[in-house]
């Protein structure tokens, strides 16, 4: 019986001597380029609900720690992450019914907002929590990235024009600016955005390559830098934004001004109450990773 308990325990300090010798730590920095969306529902007056995606970009600078034990990985750091994507929104026509005209005629007062594009910037922290594994030259990671929203930005462009409906003329009064129906007039709107706190899935597949010996030495043990280019996949599973109630565009109630301008009321899609839902971001693109070993401390084989 002592026999098998001695044979147990040299086998698990055997293995456990083996799995150590086979434990390597790195530290590592990162890059990713990739594709940025984000997609919520719309509502309006005149269109029904339906989904809508921005198209966009993002890239990400990161550093971090990364132990490599056999074929398991495991990988935690800090990456700092800039993404700009845009919103095309669908046009939207605001009217002024039965008002009177300079000349005492009743007619619809009608304000059309076309090309209307919303853009949106934001500058974020992210913390990378992944496992994985490598096979020879292939390599897995999944985990999550928490991130927090640093600075948030958006930019609105959009045309508004404005016409007269007339029940006793077919065609509507446009262009003539002297009776306030003005042609398509480009307004641009600046603001600051507060993006919600993020969490998103993380999945990445590469390639391992290019690898060389950071020592020199003929019988020295070759620890070796690893290069990884990888196409990765993000999905946010929290809500980017609070639900807002602005109107996405506000018109003066009443034709009294000589200027298109004054009192319109533009307000970013995100924050009014033309969207509808959930606020969810994905990416997916390319990320390059360098990691580099730490100085390990081997035992002394010939010591006096």
């Amino acid at each position: 019986m002592k026999r098998k308990i001695c044979i147990l325990l040299l086998s698990v300090i055997t293995s456990a001597v083996s799995l150590s010798a086979q434990v390597k730590h790195y530290l590592g920095s990162w890059a990713e380029l990739s594709e940025n969306s984000m997609i919520t529902k719309i509502s309006g007056a005149d269109i029904e609900q339906q989904q809508l995606l921005s198209l966009g970009a993002s890239a990400s600078l990161g550093g971090g720690y990364e132990l490599n034990a056999r074929h398991f990985l495991l990988n935690i750091g800090l990456q700092f992450s800039v993404s700009h994507s845009a919103f095309s929104l669908p046009d939207i026509q605001k009217s002024l019914l039965d008002v009177t005209d300079d000349e005492g005629d009743k007619m619809d007062y009608i304000y059309r907002q076309t090309n209307r594009h919303d853009s949106y910037t934001n500058l974020s922290l992210q913390l990378p929590l992944l496992v994985g594994t490598q096979v020879r030259n292939f390599y897995f990671l999944a985990g999550v990235k928490l991130g927090i929203s640093v600075y948030g930005s958006t930019i609105i462009k959009t045309n508004i024009s404005s016409a007269g409906d007339y029940e006793k003329f077919i065609d509507e009064f446009v262009s003539m600016p002297e009776h306030l129906y003005y042609d398509a007039t480009a307004f641009t709107r600046y603001s600051r955005v507060s993006f919600q706190p993020s969490l998103s899935p993380h999945l990445e597949i590469g390639y391992v390559f290019g690898s060389f010996s950071s020592e020199k030495g003929f019988d020295v043990p070759k620890t070796k830098n690893i290069y990884r280019l990888a196409l990765f996949f993000d999905y946010g599973v929290l809500n980017l934004m609070k639900n807002g109630n602005k109107p996405i565009l506000a018109v003066p109630g009443i034709m009294d001004s000589e200027d298109i301008d004054a009192q319109i009321e533009i307000n970013d899609f995100l924050s009014s109450d033309f969207r509808q839902g959930n606020v969810n971001d994905f990416c997916i693109g390319l990320k390059f990773t360098a990691i580099f070993p730490l100085k390990e401390h081997k035992p002394c084989i010939i010591c006096r």
